[in-house]
């Protein structure tokens, strides 16, 4: 008689186990969803206004200009959270994200060649190209993307047991802003040399070839390391904080 009871409560553990599963893997990190839609917004008033208005009007200029910077920051400190998060959980498949950013590093060329095709024309010379290989001509609305290609690379080239200190705030504050002194220091020099100017541009930014400095925009990578990190050391319990850096 009691036979058929075990066999039915095995039944309902079986029916129930899927469900557990399902709600965790379901769980997401909503402030996270809300700062990438936020980012995706601003992003596409900014190259709407940017591509089909680009008039001298003050107010659109400067949300054209503050939009930009906004999302920039926006999807670089989620990003770099992600990152904080991985290093944290142990987690971080360094092979698979060279793989990723190698790819992103392909979508990046491809969208620059297909961009200074439009641009140029038949005028495209080899410099172009060259400008392009190495990071000289970075076309308009694609710059950011070099950011995320290298502090990417940075994460796979950092060896395993300095990746853990990455975000721990005692270390990744000071370094952040000894970098960004640095570049504070880069930005305002000139040279008549186009190839250090690129550089220079690159990882400092200049106004009138590169926005976006790679190194500027450190300290925002940096917050992103430690708060992620601290999302998990915390169990996400840390909402102060949180809401602080969402203000």
């Amino acid at each position: 008689m009691n036979m058929p009871q075990k066999k039915t409560a095995k039944k309902q553990k079986s029916k129930r186990a899927p469900k557990q599963v399902a709600k965790k893997t379901a769980k997401r990190d909503l402030s996270l969803d809300f700062l990438r839609g936020l980012a995706v917004i601003l992003m596409i008033i900014t190259h709407v206004n940017g591509i089909f208005y680009g008039g001298e009007f003050v107010i659109f200029r400067f949300f054209t200009w503050w939009g930009a910077t906004v999302c920039f920051t926006i999807f670089l400190f989620v990003f770099a959270s992600i990152i904080g998060m991985k290093i944290e959980l142990g987690k971080v498949n360094k092979e698979k994200m060279a793989i990723r950013f190698f790819k992103f590093l392909l979508v990046y060329y491809l969208t620059a060649f297909i961009l200074i095709a439009i641009g140029f024309g038949s005028d495209v010379a080899i410099r172009e190209i060259r400008g392009i290989i190495t990071f000289q001509l970075v076309p308009e609305f694609i710059e950011f993307i070099l950011a995320f290609i290298l502090y990417g690379f940075i994460i796979v080239l950092t060896p395993q047991k300095i990746l853990k200190y990455l975000t721990n705030v005692k270390v990744i504050v000071p370094l952040a802003l000894i970098i960004f002194a640095i570049t504070k220091l880069l930005y305002p020099i000139e040279t008549d040399s186009y190839l250090l100017i690129s550089i220079k541009s690159l990882f400092t930014g200049h106004e009138d070839l590169h926005s976006f400095g790679v190194l500027s925009y450190f300290p925002v990578f940096a917050l992103g390391l430690w708060w992620g990190g601290n999302k998990i050391r915390t169990k996400g319990n840390d909402r102060k904080t949180t809401g602080i850096l969402l203000i």
